[in-house]
């Protein structure tokens, strides 16, 4: 992280910028852009609030809000309920549907949700969760399936989504879910993320799963499918053991990427989700020190083994060290172990049910890759007009030496891989 001194300057510097422009909600995005980056949740909710207050047609504030709530709940925050209250006061029901607006009703419905199960809980919160949701989704299936919600609307779905993707994120999870939203027979989720199982919360503390399935389309008929893509899911701890009892006949997609890429992928965006006064590169970078990094690989795999949410490991090493280059990099490095989280979800599904697909195979051959998933699901192949690679990041390659040295490094962790799931990378 910044050091103290450096992040109260740029903290001042945004102060004075308000004196002069009170009414900027740019401003007010770039405090809490960087409260984020500081893992100061509460204060980031203040900020973005404050810019929907003043731009309140920016539907993207109500993303950043979705999982800034989903946030507090996994580090227990105890403003939750206050800043559930603030939203629903606040945020308005849009009454149209487009791609950017999926997270409004995931917003609104998740804090009234969770103002239900607080200590100010009203009668009904539940049903107004749901609801909005509902409302959402006819607004979205009726142009297209109008003989659907006619014969097959429900007023609370009871059956579980058909397949999850679980992993990994910046390996092609978006791409991937936008294919898939295209088939006729798979209705989409109103954002492709989730995160309902996103940090110790209601889902660990005796809570059914009904209130998760109330975030699916509420359409009873099985020649339809559905399913969501959180890739944060596959380093979850227990979440497979609780999805194996609640949903023991779901199917799960994995995607892995070429570890270096995919962390090199993975630093990239948090460094373009950070403060612009604080972004790093890695354009002159030849070496890091792998013994920091298995240190701190050691602790997040350590920590999650006893059941911390990745959330709070996340939250902990951004406490416990500075910034370096090599520690800036370790949690990226960290999550692309993947011998380390697949087999908690061997041990708990049939390997019947899961599916692991390689990153290359769907960048370089979608419709392949595609017809393999359909197989997979039980659906007649479906070939789109294009396939385009969403969330391309453009970045500068990294050096031949932090490449080799890299290569290095994982070549232990990806012949497990292989020897564990019998079959081929050749990362």
């Amino acid at each position: 992280m910044p050091t103290h001194s450096h992040t109260q300057a740029v903290f001042d510097h945004y102060q004075r910028a308000l004196t002069f422009c009170p009414q900027s909600a740019k401003i007010q995005e770039r405090m809490a852009g960087l409260h984020w980056t500081l893992w100061d949740i509460p204060q980031a909710m203040e900020h973005y609030l404050q810019a929907h207050a003043l731009n309140p047609q920016a539907q993207w504030h109500h993303r950043r809000l979705y999982f800034g709530l989903q946030r507090l709940a996994g580090l227990e925050s105890p403003r939750l309920l206050e800043f559930c209250q603030r939203i629903v006061d606040l945020v308005k029901p849009n009454t149209h549907y487009d791609a950017n607006r999926g997270f409004t009703p995931l917003l609104l419905s998740t804090a009234y949700r969770y103002l239900g199960k607080g200590d100010v809980a009203t009668q009904g919160q539940a049903q107004r969760a749901r609801t909005i949701l509902h409302q959402s989704y006819r607004a979205i299936l009726e142009p297209d399936y109008p003989e659907l919600i006619n014969h097959a609307w429900t007023q609370r779905r009871n059956h579980p989504p058909n397949f999850l993707i679980i992993g990994v994120w910046k390996c092609g999870t978006t791409s991937l879910y936008h294919y898939l939203s295209q088939h006729p027979k798979i209705l989409p989720t109103l954002a492709k993320e989730l995160r309902y199982f996103t940090g110790v919360t209601h889902w660990q503390q005796g809570e059914t799963f009904a209130d998760y399935l109330d975030y699916f389309p509420p359409i009873d008929n099985p020649t339809y499918q559905t399913g969501e893509a959180t890739p944060t899911y596959i380093i979850q701890p227990n979440l497979a053991t609780y999805l194996r009892h609640w949903f023991p006949e779901i199917k799960i997609i994995i995607l892995l990427r070429n570890p270096i890429k995919r962390a090199i992928s993975d630093f990239y965006m948090r460094q373009s989700l950070s403060d612009p006064i604080f972004a790093q590169t890695l354009d002159d970078v030849t070496h890091i020190d792998l013994a920091k990094v298995d240190v701190i690989a050691d602790q997040i795999y350590g920590d999650l083994e006893t059941g911390v949410s990745w959330l709070q490991c996340l939250l902990k090493q951004q406490v416990i060290y500075p910034t370096d280059i090599s520690l800036n990099l370790a949690c990226h490095l960290a999550f692309s172990q993947y011998i380390r989280y697949l087999p908690q979800w061997f041990e708990q599904f049939p390997r019947e049910q899961i599916l692991v697909l390689r990153s290359e195979d769907l960048f370089q051959n979608p419709p392949a890759t595609l017809q393999q998933i359909y197989n997979f699901l039980g659906l007649e192949h479906h070939p789109l007009p294009e396939y385009r690679n969403l969330n391309q990041r453009k970045y500068n390659p990294i050096s031949p030496a932090l490449h080799q040295q890299l290569t290095q490094y994982f070549q232990p962790y990806n012949e497990q891989l292989e020897d564990y799931l019998g079959q081929k990378f050749n990362w």
